[in-house]
């Protein structure tokens, strides 16, 4: 099982994006999670902002809104996902639009490339440690089981349409049990007081 790590990155200079994404992506990856990644130049209609790990927002984008404005809307749907703001103005000036647009639950950062990757690799590495963790990792291999439960069943639904076909699989399936209960109860070593 992979756990998929999903980037959103909201980002106009696509040459800038693509020079870094490498060192992003084997960040993830050896982390033993599957990094996916959406991106786009500008605020798309409808997109679920909720099903992302990590934002990373560019303040100044190829047209309206500007990062800032996006960040807000998104608090304003009160989801919590973890945002990265960069300008190239620097961090003090895209700290102070923070201040001053009151965005909370966000991390700042310059574009220069060295801080910036240190700082996504940072938050990235927080998220990874919650997921990491003995009791949610648990959750999630019991949210795999239960996928795999409902994939199992809809394949034999497919297959055994009618209750004819329904009753030889269950047929099959106990007789190819009781064969193997019977060759265990045969084996020398068995205890047969169960």
């Amino acid at each position: 099982m992979k756990i998929k790590y999903n980037l959103l990155w909201i980002e106009n200079d696509q040459d800038w994006m693509e020079s870094i994404e490498d060192d992003i992506k084997s960040m993830v990856e050896d982390n033993a999670f599957e990094y996916v990644r959406h991106n786009c130049k500008q605020e798309e209609e409808g997109l679920n902002y909720n099903a992302y790990d990590l934002i990373l927002m560019d303040l100044n984008l190829a047209s309206e809104p500007t990062g800032d404005e996006i960040i807000q809307e998104i608090r304003e749907l009160n989801l919590y996902t973890d945002v990265v703001f960069y300008s190239a103005n620097g961090i003090d000036s895209i700290r102070a639009i923070g201040r001053e647009k009151g965005l909370e639950g966000v991390y700042y950062s310059g574009r220069k490339t060295a801080f910036f990757l240190e700082k996504v690799k940072g938050v990235i590495m927080t998220t990874i440690r919650k997921t990491q963790d003995l009791t949610n990792l648990r959750g999630l291999v019991m949210a795999e089981v239960s996928e795999l439960d409902v994939m199992m069943s809809e394949i034999l639904s497919i297959f055994l349409v009618s209750d004819e076909n329904l009753q030889k699989f269950h047929s099959k399936v106990t007789s190819d049990r009781e064969k193997t209960v019977h060759k265990w109860l045969e084996h020398p070593k068995c205890k047969k007081d169960c």
